[in-house]
């Protein structure tokens, strides 16, 4: 069974182009629907990594990315169309390239590294997650809501767009404060 959680994440992976041909398309309904699924089952495959005792190295990296490949790969195409604004899914995308550089760069200079996302990622994620959530049920309701989704967008592009801030600067700290332990070892 402890290969479950990882089957999960490898779905949500799967999920991504799907949900963009079906956003590209414009079918909003299936997209928020598929969309929904696969953000459930971050939440799945984490709870049940730990009732299930099923903690991988693997797990623990594949579970990020496939995070950052969802939320990437949406962002891009819910900006294409015009649904979220350009300048999110700039900063969003650009702090995800900016994660994978540092922990590229900590992994070359044999710094040790634990795969473990802040507390502030995982707010961020979840933030990131609950918007497209609601761009897709706006426009799956083409409307219809009264206008009450479009405020709530505008409150998440907002929390969004700060924890993005707040979750880059948190990784450049801890980056940081890695390198500098391990340069003062090395004296």
């Amino acid at each position: 069974m402890s290969v479950l959680p990882n089957l999960l994440s490898w779905l949500r992976l799967l999920a991504a182009p799907a949900v963009v041909w079906l956003l590209l398309d414009r079918h909003f309904t299936p997209a928020f629907w598929l969309f929904l699924v696969a953000g459930l089952s971050d939440l799945a495959d984490g709870w049940l990594a730990k009732r299930l005792n099923a903690h991988t190295e693997f797990g623990a990296r594949l579970d990020p990315v496939a995070d950052k490949a969802l939320v990437g790969a949406v962002y891009f195409a819910l900006g294409w169309i015009g649904l979220i604004p350009l300048w999110l899914v700039v900063m969003v995308v650009a702090r995800d390239i900016a994660i994978v550089v540092g922990v590229g760069v900590l992994l070359a200079s044999r710094r040790p590294l634990k795969a473990r996302p802040l507390t502030i990622s995982k707010v961020n994620t979840g933030l990131q997650l609950a918007l497209v959530v609601v761009v897709l049920a706006r426009a799956a309701l083409d409307g219809s809501d009264g206008g009450v989704l479009s405020l709530i967008v505008a409150v998440l592009v907002v929390a969004a767009a700060g924890t993005t801030a707040l979750s880059w600067w948190a990784y450049a700290m801890e980056w940081s404060r890695i390198m500098a332990t391990r340069a003062e070892q090395a004296r």
